[in-house]
């Protein structure tokens, strides 16, 4: 803006005096008075000032720095001193360094001695914009600043200058299986997004439902106690980015029921829009068939569900058992582990007490359950054949053996094979020492199952065999 010149203005009166009586007459005569005559001075010299200012980046995101270039220029036809150039900081930002600054009234100050004629000079300072306080309108106004000179008292000021906040957007979403079965894994994907200007700070919070434990997650997180977990993910820019959850459903479940789980992000700087900020998932549970007393507790990995599986009970609580050979209980050292185990068959003769007795002998024990619902579960059990016989006659048939059902399908059958020699007989006890054995039951989750061992001794009562059994459970495979 120019100021105007001021003008000198000076009135100068000439009284008309004759040298002489002659022309005072004349002039007398002629009617002619004093008058008066206005004589106006050129203009002075004096500077104008002009003042612009630029901003960068454009745009600016929340919690970073903007920098503000400001031009002082000398158009007029005379020399400026004593300049002095103040600028006030915007709303929302906070100042970082360049020139003097003045905290009491938010200006930043500049003072130069003197501007040629012509001449121009930049001042730069920087403000940091605040991360926490700028508004959902997304812009930074800055249209207070300006300069004046001892010869022009009244500043001239310049054009507001926007420069635009680009806020963070974030934005999460979870995704999990419809249903699922009690006592099985189950994993989430959590996916995230920032769409706007850079987020710090960024935290993610998931709270898991009662009923679902946590497990681990492909991000270590920085908090994880009870149903909280929590994530720091730091710096968000663009996306999406996705962490991966995984827990185990309590299998104790009886009816059906409806997890809802939900997740929630955050960050310190302003957003555009926070509506977007959480998202939740449901699963439906579906309870296996479980007859309690089956189960003992699950814990982790290894879930030990038939009922007296180790035959720590001492007896044959769970199980049914009968058959014409014994079926006794054992303890060390003829158990595999702790302190007993079955023994189905007769381990007191070479032979029966009448071998020419035709017919096949067993004994045999079996107990019914449901498998549950989990990754691959196994069946898994120790067993161990003594026998004085073995598996073939010489003419092919079947000889004695130790075999293990599922229902009505035979999945084991095992003894000494030394066909086709003839039977070892009473001088020559083959022990095949402690086998495990493992069975895939993935197929059969949720269904009702019989397992069924038999120890038989066929043909004749000639040359007995009998096998221990212990250590019968049912565990998730290892992956």
């Amino acid at each position: 803006m120019i100021q105007s010149h001021r003008r000198s203005e000076y009135t100068i009166y000439f009284h008309l005096l004759t040298l002489g009586l002659f022309a005072l007459i004349i002039a007398f005569l002629a009617g002619i008075s004093p008058i008066a005559t206005k004589v106006s001075l050129a203009d002075q010299p004096s500077p104008i000032l002009q003042i612009s200012k630029t901003a960068k980046p454009e745009p600016v995101a929340p919690g970073g720095l903007l920098t503000y270039t400001l031009a002082v220029t000398n158009t007029g036809d005379a020399r400026a001193t004593v300049l002095v150039i103040t600028d006030t900081i915007p709303l929302s930002t906070t100042w970082h360094s360049g020139g003097s600054y003045f905290a009491d009234r938010h200006e930043v100050l500049w003072v130069e001695p003197a501007l040629e004629i012509n001449e121009c000079i930049t001042k730069t300072f920087t403000v940091g914009v605040d991360a926490d306080s700028v508004t959902n309108a997304g812009f930074i106004k800055n249209d207070m600043y300006g300069v004046k000179c001892a010869e022009r008292v009244a500043p001239t000021t310049g054009t507001p200058i926007i420069t635009t906040v680009k806020l963070a957007d974030l934005a999460i979403s979870k995704t999990g299986p419809p249903s699922i079965a009690a006592g099985e894994r189950i994993s989430y994907q959590i996916t995230y997004t920032n769409t706007g200007g850079t987020a710090e700070n960024v935290i993610i919070t998931e709270t898991l439902p009662v009923l679902l434990e946590y497990l681990s997650s492909n991000r270590e997180p920085v908090v994880q106690q009870g149903q909280r977990v929590i994530w720091d993910v730091r710096t968000v820019v663009g996306g999406p980015h996705t962490l991966v959850l995984t827990g185990v459903v309590n299998s104790n479940i009886l009816r059906p029921i409806t997890l809802t789980n939900r997740v929630t992000v955050s960050t310190s700087v302003s957003e555009v829009f926070t509506g977007n900020n959480f998202g939740s998932c449901e699963t439906r549970v579906i309870p296996t068939a479980v007859v309690k007393k089956i189960y003992l507790p699950i814990v982790l990995r290894d879930y030990s569900v038939l009922c007296n599986g180790g035959f720590e009970t001492g007896n044959f609580d769970c199980w049914e058992h009968g058959g014409d050979l014994p079926q006794p209980i054992v303890s060390s050292p003829y158990a595999h582990s702790d302190k007993y185990a079955a023994l189905l068959g007769d381990s007191s003769y070479c032979n029966t007490s009448d071998p020419d007795e035709l017919g096949d002998h067993k004994a045999w024990m079996y107990q019914t359950f449901f498998v549950p619902f989990m990754d691959m579960p196994n069946l898994t059990f120790w067993y161990r054949v003594q026998t004085y016989d073995h598996i073939k006659w010489t003419d092919g048939r079947l000889g004695d053996s130790f075999d293990v059902y599922i229902n009505d399908n035979l999945i084991l059958q095992d003894n000494y094979d030394n066909y086709p020699d003839p039977a070892l007989g009473c001088d020559s006890l083959q022990d095949l020492g402690w086998k495990q054995f493992m069975h895939d039951l993935t197929p059969l989750r949720g269904q009702k199952i019989t397992l069924r061992f038999e120890n038989a001794t066929r043909v004749d009562g000639w040359y007995n065999t009998w096998t221990y059994v212990d250590d019968v459970q049912i565990q998730a495979a290892a992956q």
